[in-house]
């Protein structure tokens, strides 16, 4: 199976008749109204799938399609999120199902992020309910086989193919400064206009990760460099989960350059920044 396809959440062989207790979590923004819910049961991928189909097919709003739905915090939407990414376990799938934009992207292991068109979702349910496969493992598992080639780019959703990192680690304010590879498609998630004809812009694209905290730092820093000579600063709010994908990144990419951990590299630059100088002061 390709390694995409782990985030979907299939039964183990030799545990059919074990099923554990699962749920759902999902954001679901309508109207421009963002709500967070939480469902109990075995559905997943699947279950996902069906929503969309049925909101796409019948009116009414999204959330009442999810029949024994709980409200959550986003605080506890978002620890989920990072829960699903960082842990092995099958036993919750993260879902957010944008109808304003008609997105619908899920959490995967340790990848992140990964955004289908709703379009797409139904299109694909819609050609399985065509054939006899009745079996609900199955079912899941052609579904994401099937979706494997129609991944999107989408703001607020990086995933672990979205982030290379380049160039020197800089140690600047007390942070350490990290250049990203945009290599994928920044004018969907950042917004911007460079991918059009003729466009002689430049983008840098940087994550900081404060020492003193031991944290990733909230947002990216994007300065835009236009072909006239002006530039232009913006931001990008990082999720839990983005924020674990990119100290997971971070961290190997410190080692790689420096052969030591993130931590310990932090370590000895405020070692040095406190030592100060050596050799006189005149």
């Amino acid at each position: 199976m390709n390694g995409k396809e782990s985030w979907v959440g299939t039964p183990q062989r030799g545990h059919e008749t074990e099923t554990p207790r699962r749920c759902s979590a999902f954001r679901i923004t309508e109207g421009g109204v963002i709500e967070h819910f939480r469902v109990d049961g075995v559905g997943g991928l699947l279950n996902a799938a069906e929503y969309v189909q049925s909101y796409q097919q019948e009116k009414g709003a999204f959330a009442e399609k999810m029949h024994g739905r709980e409200q959550i915090s986003a605080g506890t939407f978002d620890q989920m999120a990072l829960s699903r990414f960082t842990s092995t376990g099958q036993d919750t799938e993260i879902f957010d199902i944008n109808c304003d934009k008609g997105e619908f992207s899920a959490v995967r292991f340790l990848s992140g992020w990964v955004t289908y068109r709703m379009s797409d979702v139904s299109a694909v349910l819609r050609y399985l309910d065509r054939s006899d496969l009745y079996d609900w493992g199955k079912r899941q598992v052609q579904l994401a086989e099937a979706l494997v080639d129609k991944e999107i780019p989408s703001a607020g959703h990086l995933s672990t193919e979205d982030i290379s990192l380049a160039e020197d680690i800089l140690e600047m304010d007390s942070r350490l400064k990290f250049c990203l590879d945009a290599a994928f498609d920044v004018d969907a998630v950042f917004g911007t206009h460079l991918c059009t004809a003729d466009n002689g812009d430049r983008l840098n694209v940087c994550a900081n990760y404060d020492i003193a905290s031991g944290q990733v730092c909230n947002e990216l820093e994007i300065s835009l460099h236009h072909s006239d000579g002006s530039e232009e600063y913006l931001s990008y709010a990082l999720d839990p989960t983005e924020k674990e994908l990119l100290r997971r990144k971070m961290d190997a990419y410190c080692q790689q350059q420096t052969g030591l951990s993130m931590e310990d590299y932090s370590v000895q630059m405020m070692e040095e920044e406190m030592s100060g100088p050596s050799g006189p002061v005149m």
